[in-house]
């Protein structure tokens, strides 16, 4: 699509897979202030200015208890705290920044992010209504289509589920 593309990490990335022209990392903790200040400096002074921010923020599994029940319900609470701040903030600023920006929430369930899908079981599938896992291009591809005013640009204050049915199912597996 043409975009120059920023990404924020607590480690720096090494990924081949990341290594284009059009990719610039910075090792920056979104938790702290002065670090997310000066990335926003840093953007704010490209000729080029911010078009598209897709907030990506996640946990990851060092981060939680060790106890199986506490990850569980810490994560259940963070996670559906965070969402329901994410969609809050989405409208609200949808609202605020009328007619200059469109603001959208991309709210993705289970995507598979290791490098190798066959660790995935038919169960893993099945337990979708889409049939499959998501991947990270299935997220990409909505948060690309988000982005084109072109083909999105009547949308805004709106969130995108992209979970292949789940939340529709409640019912989760064991």
């Amino acid at each position: 699509a043409g975009y120059k593309v920023v990404g924020l990490d607590l480690s720096p990335q090494e990924d081949p897979a990341l290594q284009h022209v059009n990719y610039h990392f910075r090792t920056t903790d979104i938790t702290n202030v002065d670090q997310t200040r000066q990335f926003a400096a840093h953007i704010s002074g490209d000729a080029n200015s911010l078009q598209v921010l897709i907030n990506n923020a996640g946990i990851a599994d060092p981060y939680l208890p060790e106890d199986p029940m506490e990850r569980i319900a810490h994560w259940s609470k963070a996670y559906g705290a965070a969402k329901a701040g994410l969609i809050g903030l989405t409208h609200a600023q949808a609202v605020s920044l009328a007619h200059k920006v469109r603001v959208n929430a991309v709210l993705p369930g289970w995507i598979y992010t290791m490098p190798n899908p066959e660790d995935l079981t038919s169960q893993d599938h099945d337990w979708h209504l889409s049939g499959r896992v998501g991947v990270t291009n299935d997220v990409a591809q909505l948060c690309l289509f988000l982005a084109d005013g072109k083909k999105s640009g009547f949308i805004t204050g709106q969130q995108f589920t992209i979970d292949g049915g789940v939340s529709k199912k409640l019912i989760y597996p064991e």
